[in-house]
């Protein structure tokens, strides 16, 4: 049993070393193996319990016992506590006295593309919005109330000073937008009547991109559709005054993650708290009406 004992600590410190030293045993041994260290090791440090844990949870997973999503959970916040949360002692103290986050990050829902990840983002610094494709709606209380007051929070109280729109590669809201007929009918109960936010867009590509492919085209919708829900934010007063008075600044950002690359663009336009055009913008259908064409007043700053 000595042995196994060896094995086991081997796993618990080297990934790498699963498979080749799984090699000549079966799941259930390697999995009595684990659990018995674990109950005779009681004083094993947490993080290395936790890996023990997890990398059971994943034996049985292989051994087709199903997964365990209890298991999954508790592991994952085990080892975030001791390797980050007890290491960052400082950090989690400063943010119990509140948040003062510099971002407000708007991302998709998609589980590959999450941005405090993919930015190294860190605790307190982004506030962040996910939905599908990404979108931000016109400013519609009715209609659209979640997202605005996301965005009311982090501007009007948290005083973000950047707002950042997130579009990915491959993203299946995006090509279901590009599905939607031409006669505008839908087979779903809520995506695609949301992701119609970026019809303008998609008119955008089509006429622009005739040459494309389904594919290539989605790409291309992928970026237009973050440009159409830039415009989108100036749709609400209280963004239009903090873009104005300078205090925000509004940005796009395209991750491939197919490509492992991120372009990052800047949204800046000739407004001003006299300008007539600042008053004809408005709320309600008045704005929406304005930024169906919303290259109006977009000037795009590439950052590569």
């Amino acid at each position: 049993m000595s042995g196994k004992f060896r094995k086991c600590m081997i796993l618990c410190c080297k990934d790498s070393h699963v498979k080749e030293e799984m090699a000549n045993e079966t799941y259930e041994e390697a999995i009595a193996g684990l659990k018995k260290l674990l109950s005779e090791k009681g004083g094993l440090e947490v993080a290395a319990a936790a890996k023990i844990r997890q990398l059971t949870a994943e034996l049985e997973g292989g051994a087709e016992k199903g997964f365990d999503p209890v298991e999954r959970i508790r592991t994952g916040f085990e080892i975030f506590k001791k390797e980050k949360y007890e290491k960052d002692s400082e950090l989690y103290e400063k943010l119990k006295t509140g948040q003062s986050p510099k971002f407000l990050v708007f991302a998709c829902s998609d589980s590959r593309v999450c941005p405090s990840h993919i930015l190294n983002f860190q605790p307190g610094e982004a506030f962040v919005v996910r939905n599908i494709a990404n979108m931000v709606p016109p400013f519609d209380p009715s209609k659209y109330s979640g997202v605005g007051a996301a965005i009311e929070y982090a501007v009007v109280h948290l005083k973000v000073e950047n707002i950042l729109i997130i579009g990915h590669s491959c993203c299946g809201g995006i090509k279901g937008l590009m599905s939607i007929p031409d006669d505008g009918t839908t087979q779903s109960d809520f995506i695609e009547d949301w992701v119609k936010i970026g019809k303008a867009a998609k008119a955008k590509v089509q006429a622009e991109c005739g040459d494309l492919d389904f594919n290539g085209k989605c790409t291309q919708l992928e970026k237009e559709a973050v440009n159409v829900s830039l415009g989108n934010l100036l749709t609400y007063q209280f963004v239009r005054e903090a873009v104005v008075n300078k205090t925000l600044s509004l940005k796009g950002g395209h991750y491939d993650f197919v490509k492992g690359s991120f372009k990052l663009w800047s949204l800046d336009f000739s407004l001003s708290p006299s300008s007539s055009t600042l008053e004809e913008i408005g709320e309600g259908s008045k704005g929406r009406q304005i930024f169906d064409n919303y290259s109006f007043a977009l000037l795009l700053q590439n950052h590569n």
